[in-house]
């Protein structure tokens, strides 16, 4: 379980696990340099409970991967990896360990991910190549999908995964290099490659808050899921030219730049195209305390109608001159 400044959520996150019917898995903590009291809540609270202080917040990425390092040096067959805001019901980990038990080719299984409202969140999706976005899925639209399952591209959320562990020995853990998002997406896209399967399983269930730690729809999140989505392509995309992928990237940021600018949120706006300007520049790892977009994008950003032109004109040449 994976704790930032959020002890009480964490604690409850804690109670569900052990509250798991079938008998309560080993907990281990790790604690992502809160800088507040949560370490003094959280030691002792539970017993046999463990907790791994890191010296320094490594994200979603390097914090999940001192869980990891602990699995595998403890051969455990399952690692089930928790947001501390995600509160499985009680029989949500044994329908998981079922799914991995039936199926060897499984690499990980992610449960049915519940709002507190009552409605569903996406429990995985396919990465479109050509832009690098995503069409999510529910749970079940994922489960239905079975060709999905193996299809370049697939992946299950890190929300509530459960993960085989000399799966993840075999591919290592998550790029560090992602911080937060992207890295789930990025893992599955290795596991599918290697021959791997990855599944999400409807009778399994968990209520997850949403962005408990970074803020749902915060500056932070913006900025890092554009960042991130560069880093990702990069790392697997098949597109025959670079320089086309860079453009297509670069229309999908500058949508959601302006999307943003025109909902009244300058904010986020900023923060989407300073993360563009972070990817143009390769700086990944822990985002800066402010956002700051550079000069190419911001002239992008005040000339949108220009910026469109140019990039239609060369998604238009490169794809007339592929059918030649």
């Amino acid at each position: 379980i994976l704790s930032f400044r959020g002890a009480l959520l964490t604690l409850r996150c804690i109670a569900c696990v052990r509250a798991q019917l079938g008998g309560a898995p080993d907990v281990l903590v790790v604690d992502n340099h809160s800088e507040d009291d949560s370490l003094e809540q959280l030691h002792g609270a539970y017993p046999g409970m463990r907790v791994l202080a890191l010296p320094e917040n490594a994200g979603f990425a390097g914090g999940m991967n001192a869980g990891l390092l602990q699995a595998i040096e403890g051969r455990y067959d399952y690692v089930w990896l928790l947001n501390n805001d995600a509160f499985p019901e009680p029989d949500c980990l044994a329908a998981l360990v079922a799914a991995m038990d039936g199926d060897d080719r499984l690499a990980a299984v992610a449960p049915r991910l519940l709002s507190n409202d009552g409605t569903e969140q996406p429990a995985g999706g396919l990465v479109d190549w050509l832009t690098g976005d995503v069409t999510l899925y529910a749970a079940a639209e994922l489960a239905q999908q079975s060709t999905a399952t193996e299809a370049d591209g697939v992946w299950v959320a890190g929300t509530a995964l459960l993960a085989r562990v000399d799966m993840v020995a075999r591919l290592d853990a998550f790029e560090p290099a992602f911080f937060s998002y992207w890295e789930d997406v990025d893992w599955c896209v290795r596991a599918t490659r290697a021959g791997a399967r990855l599944a999400a399983i409807p009778d399994a269930r968990a209520l997850h808050l949403g962005a408990g730690t970074s803020g749902m729809g915060s500056p932070f999140q913006h900025h890092l899921q554009i960042r991130n989505r560069w880093l990702f392509l990069q790392r697997h995309s098949r597109a025959a030219s670079p320089r086309s992928l860079w453009y297509r990237y670069l229309a999908v940021g500058l949508h959601r730049a302006a999307l943003q600018d025109l909902r009244g949120y300058p904010a986020l706006s900023a923060a989407v195209l300073a993360g563009m300007t972070a990817a143009r520049h390769g700086r990944y790892f822990a985002p800066p305390s402010s956002y700051a977009a550079g000069w190419p994008e911001r002239c992008l950003a005040t000339a949108p109608w220009r910026a469109g032109r140019v990039l239609i004109d060369r998604k238009s040449t490169r794809l007339n001159s592929s059918h030649r």
